[in-house]
């Protein structure tokens, strides 16, 4: 995981984040799609270990300078994955059933991009049900996870408030699961709404 990061981080310092400057205050919204792994999944004998998902987040946040910032985030999961079961004919299903996460935010800028880094708390809700081969549910279980989240995103500047984002993200470490996501996305800045 660390490992991950710093090369995320030395790429995006290597495209001239390093300068920072001031940053436009105010409210920004955002989305995101991504793609999320779980590198523990433990609940279900599944034949691969490595649980991976599409999903999508709005955003809605506020700057109050480069060093303070909160980022509020809401998701779900676009579609359930299907995986096979070792040493059994059936399958399981799993998918996202929502995800909500809160951030400090704290940014380096410069006049093309930003560095960001972003620290706080993630809750996932999963579904995860067992299929036989005649298509009959067998067993399910409902999770809800929470836990420290933290990572890192850089952003490019399209103009003045409209920003593409590419973030990697410890999106939840839980004694059952290990949720890693890669994400692209876009936020908007309001020129209005300072305090």
């Amino acid at each position: 995981m660390f490992k991950k990061m710093a090369t995320f981080t030395s790429l995006c310092l290597a495209s001239g984040l390093a300068t920072a400057e001031p940053l436009q205050q105010g409210i920004f919204v955002g989305a995101n799609v991504g793609y999320v792994q779980n590198e523990e999944m433990e609940e279900f004998d599944l034949a691969d270990d490595n649980v991976d998902y599409r999903s999508y987040e709005l955003s809605l946040g506020y700057k109050f300078n480069n060093w303070l910032g909160v980022d509020f985030r809401f998701g779900n999961g676009l579609s359930e994955r299907d995986f096979a079961i070792d040493g059994s004919s059936n399958h399981a299903e799993l998918g996202i059933d929502g995800i909500s996460s809160y951030y400090y935010r704290g940014e380096f800028t410069n006049e093309d991009a930003r560095l960001y880094i972003l620290i706080g708390q993630s809750s996932v809700d999963t579904t995860t049900v067992i299929y036989d081969d005649a298509g009959n549910e067998v067993a399910s279980a409902d999770d809800s996870l929470s836990g420290l989240s933290y990572g890192l995103g850089a952003g490019w500047y399209y103009d003045d408030n409209f920003s593409i984002n590419l973030e990697y993200r410890l999106l939840l470490d839980d004694d059952d699961a290990e949720l890693t996501t890669i994400n692209l996305g876009f936020d908007y800045r309001f020129n209005v709404w300072k305090l």
